[in-house]
């Protein structure tokens, strides 16, 4: 099994934030959705941004903001994929996933005004738009059978385009270089192709070969970044998606 992160209690208080946010008048969340996600659904966006916020020894409020934020689009982005083209399913199973879907939207915009990270706007947006797209280019293409390339294309911009700018936006509120927040994007991004790779069940070696690519993106950040939270975040995600739950080795 997994080892439990260093940054467990930061995770708790995301999904703290999330449960004050997420809150109707009339019914909870859960009785809209049928949504019960799984230890990487619910963590692993918000682990990103904090597992990199501390290697870059950047601690703040805004932080768990941010991972917030993330979260609640990619809940979002969830939700809305319930909605399914079935003659049997019911008026309200095909009206709330639409409606909490969007709702969440408008929580991630209604917080980047109130926790005054507005100038995140732009590129969240656009990660919205190639999120959306991923999901048309899958339902597109749900009469045939896509090749491990299409699949890779489509895993990107549904998944791995988001997890890649949770770190790029993360170590850009650390007020580090470009370059760091580039290798922070691909670092994420990989995690988020691995994650993706194994709900999607294109098998371990796929998974494993991320997996790998995210420990080699590590060694690219400078020396003064702290590098064992990003290599204990791959190993918890590694323990998660590979069938053996066997830790990576770090050379």
């Amino acid at each position: 099994m997994p080892q439990a992160l260093s940054f467990s209690e930061e995770l708790t208080e995301v999904q703290s934030q999330l449960r004050r946010e997420i809150r109707f008048k009339a019914a909870d969340f859960r009785e809209l959705v049928e949504y019960s996600p799984d230890v990487l659904q619910a963590d692993a966006c918000p682990a990103i941004v904090i597992a990199v916020s501390r290697a870059c020894g950047f601690s703040a409020p805004s932080v768990v903001k941010l991972a917030t934020i993330i979260e609640l689009i990619f809940l979002a982005d969830q939700v809305h994929a319930l909605m399914k083209d079935d003659e049997n399913l019911s008026e309200e199973g095909r009206q709330f996933p639409v409606l909490v879907g969007d709702y969440l939207y408008g929580r991630f915009f209604l917080d980047l005004c109130r926790d005054g990270l507005l100038p995140f706007l732009k590129p969240l947006a656009e990660v919205i738009v190639a999120m959306s797209e991923g999901g048309i280019s899958r339902w597109l293409a749900q009469e045939r059978e896509l090749s491990p390339r299409e699949w890779l294309r489509i895993l990107k911009q549904e998944r791995a385009s988001l997890t890649g700018l949770a770190g790029r936006l993360s170590a850009r509120l650390a007020g580090t270089s470009e370059a760091v927040q580039e290798t922070a994007a691909c670092w994420g991004q990989a995690l988020g192709l691995a994650w993706a790779a194994r709900q999607q069940g294109l098998g371990e070696s796929f998974v494993q070969t991320q997996l790998a690519k995210a420990e080699r993106i590590i060694r690219q950040f400078p020396e003064t970044l702290e590098f064992k939270v990003l290599y204990e975040l791959v190993d918890f995600m590694g323990g998660e998606l590979l069938m053996d739950g066997g830790m990576l080795r770090h050379a």
